[in-house]
């Protein structure tokens, strides 16, 4: 279902968000306030082709208060995976015990004492149990759609246009004459949380925060199918309020890359920083240079001529390793560098000594 509305239109059906928006404004402060803790369920498809029985999931770390921020997946809440491999309420969560067919879909519920919920990565396998994790069999997904909304500068003319799409969902959010940033903000938040919200079932298609005064946080909790995904784009900009749009990205990795031997003799490379499940390709060549990676516009090689060693994935901790002898020939003068590949990053380059 596709759904445009008018101001008048979208207020008439949105009075519970309006109310809390109003009550905020007064002080009160009740429904739009960003929160200590957080919760969120979201609706994985499988478009894999196979069937899956096992699901991981990375959590983007807080901004706000990381230290004490912890992600437990309720497994009441959960279908149809009865079990998780590793300790609850850390960043990775590995789910298995059931089957998703082909275009099945997981439900699993996510809680968190931060303020928001993002996830960086999350993929399905095949194989996993208690003892090992499965074989990747998708692509690695992101929160595809998810963004913040900023509102800056003088009162709103009434004029911006927002669409927003999510789980089959679209309307048009309209800025309303003399709103100051702040209340922009809540009054978008309030839209969200009433169009996108189904009453029956008690699932909420975008989960948002408003995680600054004047700036809203959304991500769409339908993912795997893309045209479900979570949508967002600034159709007309306000004439009198800055309306900012920016895509919530992975935070960038802090990889390196070093090595464990002697030369000549057997060297195993190293790559730390990654993620779990991270395909990452070990090259090397002869002297320094700069090439583009072919899969990853904007990421370069600082080797002329590389050449691939090998390609693994990273393991539970990020770490990917690739071992092999080195001749007494090429001491002191291979180069080697690791590429994440889904990442899109590179690392240091290191010479084999």
């Amino acid at each position: 279902m596709t759904a445009t509305t008018t101001n008048a239109g979208r207020w008439a059906c949105c009075t519970k968000g309006l109310l809390a928006a109003s009550l905020c404004l007064a002080g009160l402060c009740v429904g739009t306030q960003s929160a200590e803790a957080s919760r969120r369920q979201i609706k994985f498809t499988n478009k894999t082709g196979k069937a899956a029985d096992d699901l991981h999931i990375v959590i983007k770390e807080a901004k706000k208060n990381p230290a004490g921020a912890t992600v437990e997946w309720a497994d009441g809440a959960t279908t149809p995976f009865p079990s998780e491999r590793g300790v609850d309420g850390g960043y990775t969560h590995n789910l298995y015990g059931a089957s998703v067919p082909s275009g099945g879909i997981a439900t699993v519920t996510l809680t968190s004492d931060a303020d928001t919920i993002i996830l960086q990565q999350w993929w399905w396998t095949q194989g996993g149990n208690a003892l090992k994790d499965g074989k990747r069999i998708s692509n690695i997904g992101k929160d595809n759609g998810g963004c913040t909304l900023t509102c800056s500068l003088g009162p709103a003319a009434g004029d911006g246009m927002i669409w927003v799409s999510s789980g089959g969902i679209g309307e048009i959010f309209m800025t309303m004459p003399g709103a100051p940033p702040e209340e922009t903000a809540m009054q978008f938040q309030a839209f969200l949380d009433d169009l996108f919200f189904d009453p029956d079932s008690g699932f909420d298609f975008i989960h948002s925060v408003l995680t600054e005064p004047n700036q809203v946080t959304l991500a769409g909790n339908v993912l795997g199918y893309e045209p479900d995904e979570l949508t967002v784009e600034i159709l007309a900009p306000d004439s009198q309020q800055l309306l900012e749009h920016e895509p919530l990205g992975p935070d960038p990795l802090q990889l390196d890359l070093d090595y464990i031997g002697t030369c000549p003799g057997f060297v195993t490379l190293s790559m730390t920083g990654g993620l779990p499940g991270d395909q990452v390709a070990f090259v090397y060549g002869m002297r320094w240079g700069e090439v583009e990676v072919p899969m990853c516009p904007g990421v370069w090689v600082g080797i002329a001529a590389p050449k691939v060693a090998g390609v693994t994935n990273a393991d539970e901790t990020g770490t990917a390793e690739l071992g092999g002898n080195v001749p007494a020939a090429g001491c002191n003068r291979v180069y080697v560098q690791a590429i994440d590949i889904t990442a899109c990053q590179s690392t240091n380059v290191a010479l084999i000594e």
